[in-house]
Formats: structure tokens, sequence, C-alpha cells
């Protein structure tokens, strides 16, 4: 994500092209230098250009499965690690009674009297 979710993402340009998303720019730039980082150095770098830009934004990184970011390749080319996930799909919780509000209690009323 280019951002932390209290935040909005800005838009910018680079060098090496001319214009798009801060955090894309920041990617490319990052990756153009250091074409091998782990996934931590990646976030860190991106987040340190777009300091030195001017841009206040957080870049994020979320993932459907759990991987070590200190030691893991970012790669664009690399192979697609199978899912090692406990779990496949959705996973219910406790369920909370429906707190009742007022536009449901407009919506019976119409009921009775419509």
């Amino acid at each position: 994500s280019g951002c932390m979710d209290n935040q909005k993402s800005a838009d910018a340009g680079s060098q090496l092209y001319n214009a798009g998303g801060a955090m894309t720019a920041a990617f490319i730039v990052v990756l153009h230098k250091n074409p091998s980082p782990t996934y931590e150095q990646l976030i860190e770098l991106m987040t340190k250009h777009l300091k030195q830009q001017g841009f206040k934004q957080i870049p994020q990184l979320t993932a459907s499965q759990r991987f070590n970011a200190k030691d893991k390749i970012f790669s664009l080319e690399g192979g697609i690690d199978s899912n090692k996930n406990e779990v496949i799909g959705r996973v219910l919780r406790k369920r909370y009674k429906e707190k009742k509000s007022i536009f449901r209690k407009l919506r019976q009323g119409r009921k009775k009297f419509g």
C-alpha cells in the first residue's frame, strides 16, 4: 500500500518516468539502485526515499501469509511460495448481536403501519 490507512497517497514523478504515485516512484528508484533487496530493506529504503522527497506517507506491506521480511528477497520474477496457512478460507469467530439502531426501529415501524 502507498501509505498507512490514516494517510493519503501523494502523486509524484521521478527521473525514470513522468507521472505516478509517490510510492510507485520510490519503488522504481529503490529497485533501480538495489535490484535484490529483502522485503524489509525495500520498505525501509522506500520510506527513506519518500522522506527525502518531502512526502509524509509511510509504505505498508500486507501479505496473506507470514514470512520473514528480514531474510526473504523481494523479486518480481521469483517463484511463488505454496500456501502455508493452517486454515484456508475465512475463519468465523465470535458473532455479536446486531445493535438496534434508530433506522432499524423506523423500518420496523413502517412495516407495522405501512
